[in-house]
């Protein structure tokens, strides 16, 4: 994750003052606190700061500019841009999610460099962060603008929603107006307005390939299976309460020629489980351990349909190549490697920090989302130094983004925010990828497609 300057003794706050002369307007009875981390899946690096140790006041001179809601792609929350917005992304925030809550502020003239904590408050629970504040928050940048993880289980339907920024005596500025120190404005809070996951049903059908005995039957442990649904529920409109997956009790046996006709062989025979079933809804995940013996083969390959086609018009099926001994996660440690990936995307030495000991899916799990993507009627998208195979898709975002996306997001799973300056489309070849407002527009309406099937 980028590095952010937080303010650091948690130790020295205690407890919050709740309602009371001194926290100003839009006070309510303070909800219990939430401490500790979730473990995986949706909750997965939701972390909560302890409230503080000394009575804290409403921060004078400080107001919140804007409040988002950071899932797979950027909710905000401002008042007037609800509607705007629930039509770009194509529905509402998810509920039952892990989630950020952005929040970013301009601070009156006069003040000073300042540790603010900002208090999210969801029903009777509150989150925290603690940041040090010395001038304006950016849309565009991650550091000076807080991010609150709530986990998922905080985001009942019906949840509603209030900031409030705090600072020790109120801050540093002796006299100021504290009304725009809460959100919404005027106090109370605001209703998230949040619908359930779109519903998304996988059957994994595990592939054994006969002649390569080395590499044997798929790893399709309960570590595995979580990462995929992990990797999904982060990318697409889902939750983990939405999403099936499951595993066929009948491997698929093979004695195909590994080849580079290999993966469309698998593709036909799993076509054939797809069409003979009743799973008309479900999509059909094929998983093949070959242990790298296969020549010419992909990472992954999905059944090909013609871009707007019906859904359903051909099998929803999807092949993938898992290794034996394939990581979860990666990361640029070496230097080498990391000088490379800055070249590829045609970024100055100078970004290197930023790309520095990140992490993100490794291409099983990439690979997972872009598959079945394609089946979901996404074609390819290009980027700045890869061009897209086709069939390329014309709904995506201008060219002049060179590929990248246009939303902030937030991976539940590595913890970190996906900034739309250095996450590309996941329908492309670029690396790390990411969710476009359009890749999640589609995706929902095609799973609610595919529903109806």
């Amino acid at each position: 994750m980028l590095a952010l300057r937080r303010s650091t003794p948690r130790s020295a706050f205690l407890r919050i003052v709740a309602c009371g002369s001194a926290l100003g307007i839009g006070c309510a009875p303070a909800p219990s606190p939430d401490t500790g981390r979730a473990d995986v899946g949706d909750d997965a690096g939701a972390t909560h700061a302890p409230p503080p140790d000394t009575e804290m006041e409403l921060a004078r001179g400080l107001a919140i500019t804007h409040v988002a809601l950071l899932q797979t792609v950027d909710h905000p929350l401002d008042p007037l841009l609800g509607p705007e917005l629930t039509s770009e992304n194509g529905l509402p925030p998810i509920a039952r999610k892990a989630s950020v809550v952005r929040i970013l502020v301009t601070p009156d003239a006069g003040w000073a460099d300042a540790s603010v904590l900002a208090q999210v408050a969801i029903g009777e629970r509150t989150f925290h962060e603690a940041l040090d504040i010395a001038g304006p928050s950016s849309p565009d940048a991650e550091r000076g603008a807080f991010a609150v993880r709530v986990p998922a289980d905080a985001f009942d339907p019906g949840a509603s929603l209030s900031v409030s920024l705090l600072a020790r005596d109120g801050g540093p500025v002796a006299a100021g107006d504290t009304s725009r120190a809460v959100w919404p404005p005027g106090g109370g809070s605001a209703p998230l307005g949040l619908v359930a996951g779109k519903r998304m049903r996988i059957v994994i059908v595990p592939i054994e390939h006969v002649p390569s005995s080395a590499a044997g039957v798929p790893d399709l442990s309960a570590p595995r299976l979580d990462a995929l649904r992990a990797a999904l529920v982060a990318r697409y409109p889902i939750s983990s309460e939405t999403l099936d997956v499951s595993v066929s009790s009948t491997p698929l046996r093979t004695s195909s020629a590994t080849d580079g006709l290999f993966f469309e062989d698998l593709l036909d025979e799993v076509s054939a489980r797809w069409t003979s079933s009743a799973d008309r809804d479900a999509i059909y995940l094929g998983i093949v351990a070959y242990a790298g013996t296969c020549d010419g083969c992909p990472d992954g390959q999905a059944r090909g349909r013609a871009l707007g086609a019906p859904i359903g018009s051909s099998p929803l099926v999807a092949v993938l190549g898992w290794n034996a001994g394939d990581e979860t996660v990666r990361t640029f440690e070496a230097e080498g490697h990391l000088e490379a990936y800055l070249d590829a995307l045609n970024l100055p030495p100078e970004a290197a920090p930023l790309i520095e000991g990140q992490t993100w899916f490794s291409s099983s799990l990439e690979t997972a989302a872009h598959e079945i993507g394609h089946l979901l009627g996404l074609g390819h998208a290009a980027c700045n130094f890869v061009a897209a195979n086709p069939p390329v898709d014309p709904g995506y975002p201008s060219a002049a983004t060179s590929g990248l996306v246009d939303t902030w997001g937030y991976d539940p799973v590595l913890d970190r925010l996906r900034p739309p300056s250095l996450d590309y489309e996941l329908m492309s070849y670029c690396l790390p990828g990411w969710i476009s407002r359009y890749t999640y527009r589609t995706l929902g309406a095609s799973l609610d497609a595919v529903a109806r099937l």
